[in-house]
């Protein structure tokens, strides 16, 4: 048999494969919904060539510990002149690059002249099951779309309409989240760290110690925009000269809510706990804040309604008592 003979043969073999045997991915169950629904979903325009788009997503909730479920919404446009069949592989994979979910369905598009009603989007379901393994921080999100028969994801398109890769890639915050409505019970505490935390108030349940004992610190936290990098917090007990007598550091929520997770707008409780030394002598010591960047141990600076204040904040103080 010739060469030409066993390319037409594998040619045939694999559109039998893909099209008329069809491998055995489960059907998403898509439903035509009207473009305003997908409105309060986040936005995430990316077009796959000239053949779909993915106009927002939804994730309820939009934090996810691990060994939980969260639902995923994705919100289609055609841009297919012809009824169409597509492979959507949606996958997630942790920080360092291990993929812990991995999800492959067909998506059967319908009628043409449903496909090209601007009006219309195609809402597709999926559950999200993150692993209990799976490290805190921002995991990514990958899209990727092949069409039926083809074996190739389909590339991308940029703002321009240039051709910028083969999946839609977004990040995806994984972390044992302590969220609140408001923060109830603190002292004001106006305070700016860095490019966009604000420190909203904090709790010192109690302002009487003894030594041994250990000092609760809870402190309400909120971002104001998207932040890429982990920082630490430092809890510290200073006394009347301004020496460090006892600390606690952290990231956020024992390690668990990393500031990469932070949605905008959201309050986070972040609770500490300072033990006291036995032999700490009794007096009046002050509590100091603050928030540096790993592994440079560079502070972030504080700024107190818009003049800068340095690089802690004096949440209160506490007397040890004898």
């Amino acid at each position: 048999m010739g060469s030409g003979a066993v390319a037409l043969l594998l040619a045939a073999a694999i559109y039998m494969a893909l099209v008329v045997i069809r491998p055995a991915y489960q059907v998403l169950g898509l439903e035509a919904v009207a473009t305003s629904e997908a409105a309060p979903a986040t936005d995430w325009e990316v077009e796959f060539e000239r053949d779909l788009k993915l106009v927002a997503y939804r994730l309820d909730p939009e934090v996810v510990a691990p060994g939980e479920n969260a639902a995923l919404r994705l919100y289609w446009q055609s841009r297919a002149q012809e009824e169409a069949d597509f492979l959507v592989d949606v996958q997630a994979q942790d920080r360092f690059g291990n993929v812990w979910f991995s999800d492959v369905s067909w998506m059967t598009l319908g009628a043409p002249e449903k496909l090209r009603d601007v009006a219309t989007a195609y809402l597709a379901r999926r559950s999200l099951s993150v692993p209990p393994s799976v490290p805190v921080g921002r995991s990514l999100l990958a899209i990727s779309v092949r069409r039926a028969t083809g074996s190739d994801p389909l590339r991308t398109r940029g703002s321009a309409g240039e051709m910028v890769g083969r999946a839609a890639v977004r990040s995806l915050p994984i972390a044992r989240a302590a969220m609140v409505d408001r923060p109830e019970g603190t002292h004001a505490s106006p305070e700016r760290f860095g490019p966009g935390i604000l420190l909203l108030g904090h709790t010192l349940p109690a302002e009487r110690l003894r030594a041994g004992e250990a000092l609760e610190v809870t402190l309400y936290w909120r971002a104001t925009q998207a932040l890429d990098q982990d920082f630490s917090v430092f809890v510290h007990l200073l006394d009347e000269r301004g020496n460090l007598v006892a600390q606690r550091d952290s990231q956020p929520n024992a390690g668990q809510y990393p500031t990469s997770t932070w949605m905008p707008g959201t309050v986070v409780r972040d609770q500490y706990t300072v033990p006291l030394p036995r032999d700490l002598s009794p007096g009046s010591y002050s509590v100091l804040v603050g928030m540096y960047e790993w592994p440079s141990l560079q502070r972030l600076r504080v700024e107190t309604g818009g003049v800068a204040s340095g690089d802690s904040v004096r949440v209160g103080k506490v007397v040890v008592g004898p």
